[in-house]
């Protein structure tokens, strides 16, 4: 690939219009509709929170399996050691803790695009790019169809 003229390692030939998304900061789909509107189906933003550990619930408040109310046995998950249940606990998530976008390209991605994804992780703090894709498409096969 080309280096732009600035020198940054950034590539200097043609961007498909669907990298236009990723050329930004990321922080979800908002202000990409008229992006999103062309693909079929509902769009979705969901965070997912990562649990640290588990632990013990009713143990550190001092209480036994047989004082928790049914509903919440049915919500937990018993230890064959104690038979303490371990209640889910998550934790604040940590605004400096790696965060990881996963891109799917359909029908196949240029060599291009995943440089430019490559090249979106050097430049972001806390932030990696997995690419997946159907296939990997190369200028000559891009040509060759022609």
């Amino acid at each position: 690939g080309a280096r732009s003229a600035a020198g940054t390692g950034g590539y200097g030939g043609v961007r498909p219009n669907r990298l236009r998304p990723r050329a930004h900061p990321i922080a979800g789909w908002k202000g990409y509709e008229d992006v999103l509107s062309i693909l079929p189906g509902a769009t979705f933003d969901e965070v997912q929170r990562p649990v640290q550990n588990f632990r013990p619930a009713a143990a550190a408040a001092g209480a036994t399996t047989s004082s928790i109310p049914a509903a919440n046995k049915r919500s937990t998950t018993s230890t064959a050691s104690t038979g303490t249940p371990l209640v889910l606990q998550p934790q604040l998530i940590d605004p400096d803790s790696p965060r990881t976008t996963l891109v799917f390209f359909l029908g196949g991605a240029t060599y291009a695009e995943v440089s430019a994804l490559r090249f979106m992780s050097a430049q972001t703090r806390n932030r990696r790019f997995i690419a997946m894709t159907t296939h990997m498409v190369s200028g000559d096969e891009i040509l060759g169809g022609l």
